[in-house]
Formats: C-alpha cells, structure tokens, sequence
C-alpha cells in the first residue's frame, strides 16, 4: 500500500511541475507604457521628425534589449498582425488632439511571446515669427528704451520678455527687469515669446526675435500714399510723431495745425508739402501733388510688329503723353521705334499741369508676314560706354541708330556678320539700334554711358 501512496504522489508532482513549466513558458511578457511625450515644433515649419528608438529603454524597463525587438506601429492592429511597421525616424505633424503610436515588443526566441503599449505624442507649435519695427530711445538724448511699444503685434495669450543676451533669452534667465525704462548702450536686444500653458508636464514653447535699438531719431523716412483726395502720411520707427502741411493750392490756409492723425483728406487738385515733427523736434517734409484726371486706360501688355511705334499703342485717355519711366522720366515722340519686353508710360495731362497716375504698357514683336526677327542677333555691352558689339548669324547689311526723339543719329552700311559700333560721338542716355540682315530687321534699346 505503501508503494501505492509513494506512486501516487510522484504521479501528481509529475503533473504539478509540467503545468509550472507550461505556466513559465507564456508568461505574460511586462513592459511599460510611457508618459505623453511634447515636442516644439521649433523651426515652425508643421512637422518634426522624432526619433522613435529613443523610447527603447523606458518601455523594454528590464527586459534585456538583447532579447527583445521593439516597433512601432500606426494601428494597433498593425501592430497585432506585425506589418507595416514604422521607421524609427519617423516625421509626426502639428495636430489639436495627441497622437497615438502602438509599440510591439516581441521576444526574439519566441515570437508568440508579446506584448503592445501606446505611445502618445504631441507637436505643439511656436509663436509665430512677426517683423519688429525698430524702437528709439524714449528720450532725445538716447541709451532709454521703452521696450514694450512693440507688444502690440504679439498673441495677448502668449508671454513676452526681454533680454540682454540671447542665451539668457534662449535659457529663459535673468530676464530685463524693468522693460518699460531699459537704460542700454547697445543696439539690439533679444524678445523671448512664449505660449503659456498651466500644465508644468507641458513644454513653453517659445520662439526669439530680434529687437532693433535706435538713440538716433534723425534716422525717420516720410513718404506719402495717394488714394483720390486723401493723402495718407506713413513714417517709419516708433517715434512719436505730428502732421501739418506747409504749403499747397492758393485755397487753403498754412501752415494747418498739428495733427496726431497721419491722414489728410477731402484736398483739392494741387502740390502740398508735409510737415512731420517728431518728439525731439525734428522736422522732416515730404511733397506731393494731388490730381483731378483719371489714368489712360488700355491692355497692359500689348503687341506690335516690327517698325511701329508708340504711335501704334491702342491706349484711351485725354492728351496721351509717353514717358520712358513710370515718375519724371523723359517724354517719347509717337514716333519713337517699339522695342520688344519694353515697358512704356502713357500719362493724360488734359492740357493741366497736374498730372494723373501713369499707364504701364508691356510691349512684345510679334512676327509680321515675311518679317525676320533676327533670332541669332547678339550684342553687348549693354549700357555701353564706347563701342556696341553686334553679332548675327547672316551678313548685316546695315545698322542705324536713333534718339528717343525718334531722328535718327548714326547709319552705317555693314555687310559681315560681325560689327564693332563706335558710339562714343553720341551723349549719354538712351537709344534704339536698328539692325537690318538679308529681309529681316530687328530694334534693340541700348544705354549709352
């Protein structure tokens, strides 16, 4: 009976210690599940490449990496099913929502033995990058600096500091105490701008700027925009600044008083000169001519055939004048030659002195019947001082030479394929060159210096 009982128990310790070993074989692989991970996307370009394997170690904890593979998936049934796995140099985009990643950890000796986590990422966005106008010193005397005018143009839901150096920008320490009387010789310094957030597991994004210092304020630029009857004054920096015009048509009354308004309207046609006082004094003036004639109207870009003029132009309007410039400038006769990829300005005076907003027409040769356009044609310089050199790929039976006045100045007969133009009787300005070979001509616009 004995040797029954002893047959026994070995009989159930035999099977206690293949269901401990079966037990051991599928243990539950343990891995671990890493925090949400936050990246600024600093160059602010939407997207950033992270560095998957860089998550190894957290989620392997003390499995060996000698005995586990690790990869990453966009679904977790990719990462059941083992397929498309992820590079680990993988590029994630800016989202509102958190992105989730699968991890898959198989051990090696025994791929039915795995286990898969989530891995959560976010790429949150920097401020945006704004122009900063230069800020002057808030007195005349300069080195003092009110640093917050521009504070404007920045997010109101972000932070803004400022700082001496940019490391101490980029480290986010020993931030200007005072930026409102910020008393420097230097000429730049560094804008901290950062998003905040409550959320101290969060990243600050943040983005540095550039701040321009000035303690010169004689540096200021007037210039005057036009719209109808209103001129609108724009002067640059920061500084303070007053408007009055000085001078203008004989119905009205000057100097006007000052004004913190860069705006002036309902002005009748005339010259004005402006006025712009700054904070120290300074007085910068700017003048402009207010007109009661419309603009010639017509195609912007128009076509013409060998040997036509400005003559030929189909442009509307009262008195045409073309200009070779679209302000000042020189005035062209009708008869001047049209030059192909030339811009010309046509401009209605009415017989008035004032003048309205020039036409830019774009002229482009088409070809004519039987006309040659000289595709093989070559010159240079251009501007020329003295001597033109013209080449083509058939004899040049002449050139002639004509002032924007449309008379013509030189004609030599040529008959080679090559010339060497002597310009240097001519003065200084602009011409149209003349090129005739076989049945064909072509007009180029040099400029003689």
């Amino acid at each position: 009976m004995a040797n029954i009982n002893h047959l026994l128990i070995m009989k159930h310790l035999y099977f206690f210690l293949l269901g401990l070993m079966a037990f051991t074989a599928t243990a539950q692989l343990q891995i671990n599940t890493p925090d949400p991970s936050y990246y600024c996307d600093q160059d602010g370009d939407g997207a950033m490449t992270i560095n998957l394997g860089d998550f190894n170690a957290g989620i392997l904890g003390s499995n060996s990496p000698a005995e586990y593979s690790v990869k990453y998936f966009l679904t977790e049934e990719h990462a059941q099913q083992n397929t498309l796995q992820l590079p680990y140099l993988y590029t994630l985009t800016i989202s509102s929502t958190p992105q989730q990643i699968f991890v898959r950890v198989t051990e090696i000796e025994d791929t039915d033995n795995f286990a898969i986590t989530a891995l959560t990422i976010s790429i949150l966005p920097v401020p945006d990058a704004v122009t900063l106008p230069v800020i002057n010193s808030s007195n005349c005397t300069g080195g003092v600096y009110d640093l917050t005018l521009n504070n404007n143009l920045y997010n109101p839901l972000q932070e803004v500091s400022f700082y001496a150096t940019e490391t101490d920008a980029n480290a986010g320490t020993n931030a200007i105490a005072n930026p409102t009387f910020y008393v420097t010789s230097q000429t730049i310094v560094w804008v901290r701008v950062a998003n905040i957030t409550t959320d101290t597991s969060i990243p600050v994004c943040y983005i540095i700027l550039q701040q321009q210092l000035s303690y010169n304020s004689n540096f200021l630029i007037v210039s005057v925009s036009i719209d109808g009857q209103t001129a609108i004054v724009n002067t640059t920096g920061a500084i303070p600044v007053t408007y009055s015009i000085v001078s203008g048509p004989p119905s009205g009354s000057y100097p006007t008083p000052y004004q913190t308004s860069n705006t002036f309207t309902n002005l009748q046609p005339g010259t004005y000169t402006i006025r712009v006082q700054d904070m120290c004094g300074n007085l910068y003036y700017n003048t402009f001519m207010i007109t009661d004639l419309d603009a010639p109207t017509g195609e912007t870009s128009q076509t013409f055939t060998e040997g036509q003029t400005l003559a030929d132009l189909e442009v509307s309007g009262d008195a045409i004048e073309w200009y070779d410039a679209p302000t000042g400038g020189t005035i062209l006769p009708l008869t001047t030659p049209l030059v192909d990829n030339t811009t010309y300005y046509a401009e209605s005076s009415a017989g008035s002195t004032l003048r309205a907003i020039r036409l830019a027409v774009t002229v482009h040769l088409i070809l004519g019947t039987g006309s040659n356009t000289l595709p093989a044609l070559s010159y240079y310089p251009n501007p020329v001082k003295n001597v033109l050199n013209i080449n083509n790929a058939t004899p040049i039976n002449n050139v002639a030479v004509y002032n924007t006045l449309g008379q013509q100045v030189l004609n030599n007969a040529i008959n080679t394929t090559e010339t060497d133009l002597d310009l240097s009787a001519l003065g200084n300005g602009i011409y149209f060159v003349k090129v005739h070979a076989g049945e064909g001509s072509k007009t180029i616009r040099i400029v003689k210096e």
